[in-house]
């Protein structure tokens, strides 16, 4: 027989804002300097074009000697089959 099990792990949109305030909070980041591609409607959506459009920024308005931080949250399915 065919068994397929699919799981959701966590709400990974707020690990996003969790990180933004770490960097701001305690390595001093300043939100104008920050861009955010979240799926939750509130900012910029994570696609292919904005994902590019963000590290052409990234690597454009950078400076030697300036701090780069990147994160990656998503969620994960797993599909098993028997």
């Amino acid at each position: 027989s065919r068994r397929r099990h699919t799981r959701y792990i966590g709400d990974w949109s707020s690990d996003v804002y969790n990180i933004k305030k770490y960097i701001m909070d305690v390595h001093g980041f300043e939100e104008e300097n920050i861009v955010m591609l979240v799926d939750d409607g509130e900012c910029e959506m994570p696609t292919r074009e904005n994902m590019m459009n963000a590290y052409k920024w990234l690597v454009e308005s950078s400076e030697a000697g300036d701090a780069v931080f990147t994160h990656f949250s998503g969620k994960s399915e797993s599909v098993c089959f028997d």
